[in-house]
């Protein structure tokens, strides 16, 4: 039961990430070739800070942030 909320949770986040992505290339402000698996790829790598902050304790929380932001966005940005 968990699962499936989790992951209808998830995949409602995907879709979310996907219509900004979707808008954003319209305005010509990102740049990608396929809007769902961008926004897949996005949305995991926001899970690296729990998931990998472990092996990473040389940098701050804010430090990780930054790094993420501006390493998922030169991805999408045009």
């Amino acid at each position: 039961k968990w699962r499936k909320i989790i992951f209808h949770q998830e995949s409602t986040l995907v879709s979310r990430v996907e219509g900004i992505l979707k808008r954003g290339k319209d305005k010509k402000a990102f740049q990608f070739e396929d809007a769902s698996f961008t926004a897949n790829f996005l949305v995991y790598g926001l899970s690296l800070h729990p998931l990998r902050s472990w092996n990473m304790e040389d940098y701050t929380k804010d430090e990780l942030k930054n790094l993420l932001v501006k390493n998922l966005m030169s991805t999408v940005l045009a």
